[in-house]
């Protein structure tokens, strides 16, 4: 086994990892999209929080094997779901919210907003 065959395993690996995280990212966006006004709200947004923290996980770990990001075409005009939006009675602290609204901001630059899009 040569260190190639070790690095195009490691490189597999995240792949899979990146995958993964995105199919999460994905369905918890879902969750929010098609979601009734209701006690699962909750849930919902916490879903939601972990799965933003495996896709972190999961691209910290590419871009530290050396794999790049290529930007979804239309991403940068992502918006949150509806429920997530401000002025749609989102239910908690506000300052909560706030600093949530100041995150997703941040982060809705093209090469931050969603998805997968990676090359080696």
């Amino acid at each position: 086994m040569s260190f190639g065959d070790d690095l195009e395993r490691e490189r597999d690996r995240i792949m899979r990892l990146v995958r993964h995280a995105s199919v999460g990212w994905a369905e918890a966006m879902r969750a929010h999209k098609q979601a009734p006004p209701d006690e699962g709200f909750a849930r919902r947004l916490q879903r939601l929080s972990e799965a933003a923290a495996a896709e972190q996980l999961a691209w910290q770990q590419a871009h530290a094997a050396g794999m790049l990001w290529r930007p979804v075409p239309g991403a940068e005009r992502a918006e949150p779901p509806y429920e997530l939006r401000p002025g749609t009675g989102r239910r908690g602290p506000e300052d909560l919210w706030t600093g949530f609204d100041q995150a997703v901001m941040t982060c809705a630059s093209p090469m931050l907003a969603a998805g997968p899009g990676m090359g080696r």
